[in-house]
């Protein structure tokens, strides 16, 4: 549990393998699809077995999934479900609001203590670097091959860190640099969501499968979102989470506010195929039914191989991850910093994935274990050749970040991927041609390569 004193307990570790059918492997390789709180286990067992990587790959290596601590089957954070759904609000108008969202978060944090026990206490990330080590030595391999995406990066990087002799081949897809401070991540994705939010107006502008084309989105959707934090728009179609146990449907909020909608719409804007979809919920909350944007509610704590995702889970890593914004002007700080989003971001208002770790982390109770930092280049100067892929119209790790990771990695081979949408290798085009040829073949594509698919 602990690896400073490994003496004090143990977490089991789950994991899937899907062995490989060649006549001669080339090893294995260990995926994780991101999170923090994604179970690649689960994925791979609800999911076709190409849900992680392509045919190609699972065909020359072992693909090897575990679940990181705290995590689907590898002892799962699990909390007070019903604390989860108090109505908080994140987006705090006055101190008031603040001690509130605080408040709720030391409670949820607290529940979890409880339930979960005292690993709660070591699901850092580099905690779970040296657990990706240990699977090394456990599979007898000299080296880790290692593809990770979205946070998965994060785990990777910090793992080239730590042992960077022992880097085999090695993948970042969807880059997060974990050296930045919470206002510079603040900011940053900030103007990247805005910047999506902005391509998918224009996007509705030009093509008639956008429900909005010919029409000002922009001020349509500043409107909806001004009234609906002035009086909830109702979503007809969600039930109470004990309606849901007893009856089955979806359990979500009954309505849903402005803030919320722009929180909930976000995963939509990851995905430009997804984006028809998004303008027919934004027409049917304009119209006064916004189920499709209301906020799911957990209606217990998720169930290993049934769920991919554990809320919980990534509340709990974060938290060990990234500063909060506690002390005696968190309040005020937060405020500052929501004006500074708003005027960088007059639609999206600052709301996106590191807002949602700030506002859940005020007030919960663990330790910070991994705070930011840059890597160590002298260290990773002594690790092979790593990829590092980035979309430059990422909504949720912006290509900055990939620029600022490729400025701590000397050995970084940067290529990028001229569209949209959140990670690259699973939209099927060139450069999931160049990551297969790079861990099949060891082909290393030219630094700096910009793929059009």
């Amino acid at each position: 549990m602990d690896h400073h004193r490994p003496s004090d307990g143990h977490i089991t570790l789950g994991m899937v393998r899907i062995k490989t059918n060649a006549s001669r492997p080339l090893g294995n390789l260990i995926v994780n699809p991101g999170g923090p709180g994604s179970s690649p286990v689960s994925l791979l067992i609800r999911e076709k077995r190409d849900e992680l990587v392509s045919l190609n790959l699972t065909f020359h290596y072992n693909i090897i999934a575990p679940d990181p601590r705290g995590v689907g089957i590898s002892h799962p954070v699990k909390c007070d479900a019903s604390l989860a759904h108090r109505r908080v609000s994140s987006y705090i108008a006055n101190q008031s609001d603040f001690d509130k969202l605080v408040a709720r978060n030391k409670a949820l944090g607290e529940s979890c203590a409880q339930l979960t026990g005292p690993a709660l206490n070591f699901l850092d990330t580099v905690s779970a670097a040296k657990d990706l080590d240990l699977i090394r030595q456990a599979l007898g391999d000299e080296k880790l091959n290692f593809m990770g995406f979205s946070y998965g990066t994060q785990l990777g990087s910090q793992y080239a860190e730590l042992f960077p002799e022992r880097v085999g081949r090695m993948v970042l897809d969807g880059v997060l640099d974990h050296s930045q401070n919470d206002i510079d991540g603040l900011m940053t994705e900030t103007v990247t969501l805005e910047n999506s939010f902005d391509r998918f107006c224009s996007w509705c502008n030009g093509t008639s499968r956008c429900v909005f084309h010919g029409q000002n989105l922009p001020a349509i959707f500043d409107a909806m979102v001004n009234q609906a934090n002035e009086k909830p728009i109702p979503a007809p179609g969600c039930r109470s989470v004990h309606e849901a146990t007893a009856g089955g449907g979806q359990a979500c909020r009954s309505d849903v506010t402005g803030y919320e909608l722009i929180s909930n719409m976000q995963s939509s804007l990851t995905e430009q195929a997804r984006w028809t979809s998004l303008s027919e919920a934004l027409l049917e909350a304009r119209d006064g039914n916004a189920t499709r944007l209301s906020s799911r509610f957990l209606v217990s704590n998720p169930s290993p191989l049934a769920e991919s995702g554990n809320e919980f889970a990534h509340t709990a890593i974060s938290c060990q991850d990234w500063r909060r914004g506690d002390g005696k002007r968190g309040g005020a700080d937060m405020l500052a910093e929501l004006l500074a989003a708003r005027a960088m971001a007059p639609h999206t208002r600052g709301i996106n994935e590191m807002f949602d770790i700030k506002t859940s982390c005020v007030g919960w109770p663990t330790p910070l274990t991994n705070p930011p930092r840059a890597l160590c280049r002298q260290r990773l100067a002594r690790a092979p050749p790593i990829l590092v892929a980035s979309a430059l119209h990422d909504p949720s790790t912006s290509i900055a970040w990939a620029v600022g990771l490729r400025a701590q990695m000397p050995t970084a081979v940067s290529i990028f991927r001229n569209g949209y949408g959140h990670t690259s290798y699973w939209d099927y085009g060139d450069m999931q041609k160049a990551i297969d040829a790079f861990f099949v073949e060891g082909t290393q594509p030219a630094d700096l390569t910009a793929y059009a698919s």
